[in-house]
This record gives structure tokens, sequence and C-alpha cells, in this order.
């Protein structure tokens, strides 16, 4: 099974993961979230190309809702 790294820039800007040294900022007050759409889980056994398809749906999700925005470099 694979694991997912949540990471945040620390303060000199370097990639660090979320923990107990780096957790993440909290404001005072919660935005309202605005869902983004359901995704499904990938069936058992996927292909690369099914995963690939789930990420990429799970982050236009969270993009959508506002958890994430897209990298300056633009990504693949």
């Amino acid at each position: 099974m694979s694991k997912i790294q949540l990471v945040i820039k620390s303060a000199e800007g370097r990639l660090v993961p979320v923990g107990p040294d780096h957790p993440l900022p909290m404001s005072g007050a919660a935005p309202a979230v605005t869902p983004g759409a359901a995704v499904e889980d990938a069936p058992s056994g996927a292909t690369v190309a099914q995963m690939r398809t789930t990420v990429n749906d799970l982050l236009a999700s969270l993009r959508a809702a506002g958890f994430i925005q897209e990298s300056p470099e633009g990504g693949a």
C-alpha cells in the first residue's frame, strides 16, 4: 500500500513533513469550506492509469475546495 506524506514550506522555504515539529498553521477562524467533487476509491488491483486518474481527480477536488493550490511550477 502506498502512503502520502503531507508537507509544508518552512519559514526558510524548505519543504518539511507535517508533524509535531512542523504543525499545520491554524488561523483564529476557519474559513467556510466549499466541498469539491466526490472521488471514488480506486478499484482493487487498479492499473497505473486508473490510479493516476483517481489521484488527479482527488487533487482537482481538493483544489476546488480550496485546500490546495496549483504549484507555481505547473507540475505534470
